[in-house]
């Protein structure tokens, strides 16, 4: 069974507070440093549940900031990470390498999730508003795939519920407000997680996949105008190139730097368009 993990690191054990990368102050760099290996260790404990649940190849995608921040060479050594600028590659990188089921990490709510920790993003599709985590989850489903297992905080884990109860779950913490939160210790934190991923896995044969059908179509506010936006029946690409479109400017496999670029294809180049 071969497992694609999308890790993001609001949702952790202990996070109270957007990371500020700008300060490079070292109280800054060492709350940065201690809260990236509080996300690397539960990493760890959802990779480890997934091997001995029966999972045969477990990769992990690092989809925080910059999309360096899981301390990779603390990671299990069976599993493989993605890591880098997600905003310059097709989201979901390698997912077409074939996968059974995803786990998502770390999640937070959507903006104006009221009680939750950090809440931003809202990606409304088909009418419907969701977060990251909604997102990964329907991605997986349009590829027939299940989502077995979510953790973040409470907030974040009830939008989920909200649409599919069966889900393998663990809660982080429970935010009073955007920057206050009321956190479990890491340690108990991994203890669940381990269990609670390695059931997953076993159980990934009764573990439904959520009900997202074609047509799609997204919709965001601009300039007090409600923009649609539709590609194709294929929601992994259609997603890919609505955030080209509207979100990531630079969603492509350049380089930014003409004199390398140049040696681009034009087939190539026009597929990125």
């Amino acid at each position: 069974m071969k497992l694609y993990i999308q890790v993001d690191i609001e949702g952790i054990a202990g996070m109270a507070d957007f990371e500020n990368r700008d300060d490079t102050s070292i109280r800054n760099w060492d709350r940065i440093v201690r809260l990236r290996n509080v996300m690397t260790e539960e990493v760890n404990a959802a990779v480890r549940g997934a091997f001995d649940g029966g999972a045969t190849k477990v990769t992990v995608w690092d989809s925080h900031g910059d999309g360096y921040s899981i301390l990779f060479e603390k990671l299990d050594p069976r599993c493989e990470l993605i890591r880098g600028k997600y905003q310059r590659a097709p989201w979901l990188p390698f997912f077409e390498d074939g996968y059974d089921g995803g786990f998502y990490l770390g999640a937070h709510a959507m903006a104006g999730t009221p009680f939750a920790a950090l809440p931003h993003s809202r990606i409304v599709l088909n009418n419907k508003p969701y977060g990251e985590a909604g997102m990964f989850i329907n991605l997986l489903a349009d590829r027939g795939l299940p989502t077995l297992l979510l953790t973040g905080d409470r907030a974040a884990v009830e939008q989920v519920l909200s649409y599919m109860p069966q889900i393998e779950h663990v809660i982080t913490k429970i935010a009073l407000g955007p920057y206050v939160v009321k956190t479990r210790i890491p340690e108990a934190v991994n203890k669940e997680m381990y269990e609670k991923a390695k059931i997953a896995v076993t159980k990934i044969k009764d573990t439904p996949v959520y009900g997202i059908k074609p047509p799609y179509e997204f919709q965001l506010e601009r300039d007090s105008k409600t923009i649609k936006f539709s590609y194709s029946d294929d929601l992994v690409e259609t997603y890919r190139r609505y955030l080209g479109k509207f979100v990531y400017k630079e969603i492509n496999q350049c380089t930014g730097r003409p004199e390398v670029d140049r040696y681009l294809d034009d087939k190539y180049k026009h597929s990125l368009e």
